[in-house]
């Protein structure tokens, strides 16, 4: 099982209808053998690199022939401030 499914199994608000006592959030942590801090991390999103990535995905698919340099200036026009190793290390991300 992964890291995010074990998390799925922590209950944070137990039912206390069962006749024995519920456990805690702490011990639910350790026998899944998982740490109670990443059971609050949200991983933050970069809006700014998947609109630049998005865009390097569309003029790729509007034009295919195009490399790092062709797509950086096509970036550059379109208004987006990005540098060349920027690009190149995006579109090496996207395949």
């Amino acid at each position: 099982m992964g890291l995010s499914n074990l998390k799925q199994l922590v209950d944070f608000k137990p039912s206390s209808t069962s006749a024995t006592q519920p456990l805690s959030i702490n011990q639910q942590c350790q026998l899944l053998s998982i740490n109670r801090s990443g059971l609050y991390y949200t991983p933050r999103t970069n809006v700014r690199k998947d609109k630049i990535k998005s865009h390097i995905t569309k003029v790729f698919e509007q034009i295919p022939i195009y490399g790092e340099k062709k797509v950086h200036q096509q970036l550059l026009e379109d208004g987006y401030k990005v540098s060349l190793n920027t690009v190149a290390r995006y579109r090496q991300a996207l395949g």
